[in-house]
């Protein structure tokens, strides 16, 4: 549904109604870039389709390209760049262009004819964003979630066009890091992730960041992004995970394994017999956490940041959002193939968390030309399109457990895993050794826990106290 924000179409009920315009704004800028160097300098925050008239915007997209290359900048010399480009006479020729001119005799206000273009420029795609929203309701071709996710995604790229910034003097930028590193331990700036070794590599959970947890299949990236987020709820933050894969009753009957220890196939006995202490004391904490989760099949990023601002708008805390995982999500485009699609899916997730300020983990399948590899523990190059997923993402963290390919070398115990940091914006890359245990689909961090003993009676944070209380229901 893509448009041209110019060619707004008539509706009989506004027929009485001007479309926002301001053309005198429009040839007084042009004017001014015709005749004044130093207002080419904001030439960078206005686009052709920006300006109303067809052809001012033509000519001020070839004084753009002139300027760019450096090229000398008046009357005669972009009516030549028009005449080469097959476009002087559609604009007009050199009488509308020295009419342009004259109109700079008495005002020059270069920052206040840009920012009333930029105005009614944006009230023009709010306009036609509208009506065309009515046309396709009247239509009926469309599904309502559908048009919602795309009102959702063209609000999203306008906003990215009024939240351009200029350059920022280095006085500025220190002020506001000394500041941030004041604060470093504070939620407002990152999560604890309940792993003090992932926390200190990653400076906790950053907020507004994309963190990928990659794996081959069974290596249990699932349960440590649960793990993850069921630490960080615990700790009275809001969470939100989006299970494409496993149901929503699958993801609880993991995350009651993890809380209660108790082994997801002996839970179901459990509850049938009298011996429920553990998981009633489990299940009366889980349900006072804020942990959301969704299971809807054929995600999109519009879905995720829809379902999240409407949590937010009802709570007014986000604080981490899970995602499980990326290569079954859907793009909100019509990409031409299934690596430009990632590549979409994977930008659109890392605006996300900077426009909700707050960490996403996505979870990644890793291609199968690992296990054609001696060595089966995975490199950057192993992630599945991974050109576009590794550019935008903050961290890339591997999850490998050598005892899945030599269950021969097998040791008694928790069995011994590898979170590999391969690439960290924040800081150092490196190994951090965990330990897995299986039956309760929990990860622990090796120097948390001996590696000889029973795991551990609380699986998350030790300090975290499961409630007591009667049950809830």
């Amino acid at each position: 549904m893509a448009f041209d924000n110019r060619q707004v179409p008539s509706n009989p009920n506004l027929v009485e109604k001007v479309i926002p315009q301001n053309l005198e704004a429009e040839e007084s800028l042009l004017g001014t870039l015709l005749t004044n160097e130093h207002a080419r300098a904001q030439m960078g925050l206005l686009e052709e389709e920006d300006f109303y008239s067809p052809r001012n915007g033509v000519i001020y997209e070839a004084i753009r390209r002139m300027h760019s290359f450096g090229k000398p900048i008046d009357i005669l010399s972009v009516a030549d760049e028009l005449e080469h480009q097959g476009n002087l006479h559609m604009v007009g020729g050199t009488t509308y262009l020295a009419s342009l001119a004259d109109k700079t005799l008495y005002l020059n206000n270069t920052s206040e004819y840009i920012e009333m273009i930029k105005e009614k420029s944006l009230l023009r795609k709010i306009l036609r964003l509208s009506q065309d929203l009515e046309t396709a309701c009247y239509k009926g071709q469309e599904t309502a979630d559908n048009l919602l996710n795309y009102m959702s995604d063209y609000i999203v790229r306008i906003r990215e066009g009024i939240d351009s910034k200029d350059l920022v003097h280095i006085n500025s930028i220190l002020n506001e890091t000394l500041n941030d590193l004041k604060k470093q331990d504070s939620d407002k700036l990152s999560i604890d992730s309940g792993f003090p070794r992932l926390n200190e590599y990653l400076g906790r959970l950053r907020r507004q960041t994309l963190n990928i947890i990659a794996a081959r299949p069974a290596m249990g990236k699932s349960a440590l992004a649960l793990n993850i987020g069921l630490n960080v709820a615990l700790k009275g933050n809001y969470v939100a995970i989006f299970s494409l894969e496993m149901s929503r009753s699958e993801v609880g009957l993991r995350i009651l394994s993890s809380a209660s220890t108790v082994p997801s196939d002996a839970i179901k006995s459990r509850l049938e017999s009298d011996n429920m202490e553990d998981i009633a004391r489990a299940v009366r904490t889980l349900v006072g956490t804020n942990l959301y989760i969704d299971d809807q099949a054929a995600t999109t990023p519009a879905d995720i940041r829809s379902k999240c601002q409407k949590l937010y708008s009802e709570t007014r805390k986000l604080d981490l959002i899970i995602i499980d995982y990326l290569q079954l999500m859907g793009s909100d485009g019509k990409p031409q193939n299934r690596q430009q699609e990632i590549s979409e899916i994977s930008r659109a997730l890392k605006i996300m968390a900077k426009d909700l300020d707050v960490p996403v983990i996505a979870l990644s399948q890793l291609s199968r030309g690992v296990e054609s590899r001696e060595s089966k523990k995975p490199m950057l190059s192993d992630l599945r399109e991974s050109g576009s997923i590794e550019q935008d993402a903050d961290a890339v963290l591997f999850l490998y457990r050598d005892a899945y390919y030599h269950p021969e070398n097998k040791q008694p115990g928790p069995e011994e895993a590898e979170l590999i940091i391969a690439k960290n914006r924040a800081g150092k890359t490196g190994p951090i050794t965990l330990h897995w245990f299986p039956e309760i689909v929990t990860f622990r961090e090796k120097e948390e826990i001996d590696y000889r003993e029973a795991p551990p009676e609380q699986a998350f944070d030790p300090g975290i106290q499961l409630d007591p209380g009667p049950l809830p229901f």
